[in-house]
């Protein structure tokens, strides 16, 4: 279970550092209300940083990695009650296809947490990536949120990823983006009553 007030803790201390950083995993899926009681704190960060967190946080016990990351792009660590896992490039090779993911400042969303804004990474990317990782349990929780616009999907950044030219990822994939895609923005007649409602 993740204690907001700690992550609170982290977050003044990797923006003190002016770290580039943003959640991902299940902790983000928690963030958005999605799941419940993630075992660690998964954060996305720049390979360049890498070197200054283990500076940063050389005073805390060091965990082993389980992900065959090389050493540079992975730090996972315990900081007070946090399990926290630094990964600083991730790329997931399902069969021949391919998948990379590296942070862009460009493309964070922030949540509200006791006050402090929590950068975030892109559920849209993340409902990709656990597609081609078959954690279809966890793609499926942020096709609901998505489909049900609970959240407002971006169709642009969902768009980019799957066109991205240094990827690959399986048709069957794409073809389950487009379907949430066109799930996720098209109007429904009570969706059309409802914007009549609010001008009215």
């Amino acid at each position: 279970m993740v204690n907001y007030s700690s992550l609170k803790q982290l977050s003044e201390l990797l923006n003190r550092f002016h770290i580039v950083w943003g959640v991902g995993g299940s902790c983000l899926l928690a963030l958005n209300h999605l799941y419940e009681n993630p075992n660690d704190v998964d954060l996305w960060v720049q390979p360049s940083d890498m070197p200054k967190l283990r500076n940063i946080f050389k005073e805390c016990t060091e965990l082993p990695n389980d992900l065959p990351i090389p050493k540079e792009y992975r730090y996972k660590i315990e900081y007070f009650d946090l399990v926290v896992d630094f990964i600083a490039c991730f790329i997931t090779k399902p069969n021949q296809y391919k998948f990379e993911y590296i942070i862009d400042p460009k493309n964070l969303k922030y949540v509200d947490i006791n006050d402090t804004k929590i950068p975030c990474t892109y559920l849209e990317d993340w409902y990709i990536i656990y597609r081609l990782l078959k954690k279809d349990d966890k793609a499926d929780l942020i096709q609901q949120v998505f489909a049900a616009k609970e959240i407002s999907i971006d169709d642009v950044a969902i768009r980019d990823a799957i066109n991205n030219k240094q990827i690959s990822i399986p048709h069957r994939i794409k073809a389950d983006v487009y379907n949430l895609i066109t799930a996720a923005t098209q109007m429904t007649m009570f969706d059309g009553e409802a914007v009549a409602l609010k001008d009215g």
